[in-house]
């Protein structure tokens, strides 16, 4: 069916050089507009790009509200800024879901720029010193060059540690 067949296509291209995340459309700073579309407001947004194509996606919940003020599926973008159009400003905030699709190919160095990985945030990372990374992008790591001989105690040094442990700063006493 239709629906499915969507579903799919979306899970497609959201794993293909996408970055993708909840946007506030906020129901104050809309400016008149020439045109059916009477209200335009622009957002500055550093992800948006010239060259990448946008999606906004309205939550379920602020469907109602998009809908009574007109909200156009007509998106215009440049650099760092996105503008969307209306025949009315909304009566509140409007809850949706913005996509950023590659420009070029999409998937590893496809023209995406990702987020800075946090904690929290799933994002582009580099590989640091100690650390191998495979073509299929499984990291292991080279305890060569995590470890070298001076990051390890020998037996003679376990022994003076544990000489001080138990017998105080004197290690005359066996």
């Amino acid at each position: 069916d239709n629906e499915h067949d969507f579903d799919w296509l979306h899970d497609r291209v959201k794993t293909l050089g996408t970055i993708t995340y909840n946007l506030t459309i906020p129901s104050t700073g809309w400016q008149e507009n020439a045109g059916s579309f009477c209200y335009r407001l622009t957002i500055t947004d550093s992800n948006v790009k010239a060259d990448r194509p946008v999606q906004i996606v309205v939550a379920p919940e602020s469907v109602e509200t998009a809908g009574f003020c007109g909200l156009s599926s007509v998106i215009t973008f440049t650099e760092g800024t996105l503008t969307l159009y209306a025949k009315a400003e909304p009566s509140a905030d409007i809850n949706a879901e913005i996509t950023i699709f590659a420009a070029k190919g999409g998937g590893g160095g496809g023209g995406a720029d990702l987020p800075i990985a946090t904690e929290s945030t799933l994002g582009a990372v580099k590989i640091g010193q100690g650390l191998n990374v495979k073509a299929d992008g499984t990291l292991s790591i080279d305890p060569e060059k995590v470890l070298s001989d001076t990051d390890m105690v020998n037996e003679e040094e376990v022994i003076e540690a544990v000489k001080e442990i138990l017998n105080g700063d004197d290690t005359n006493t066996p």
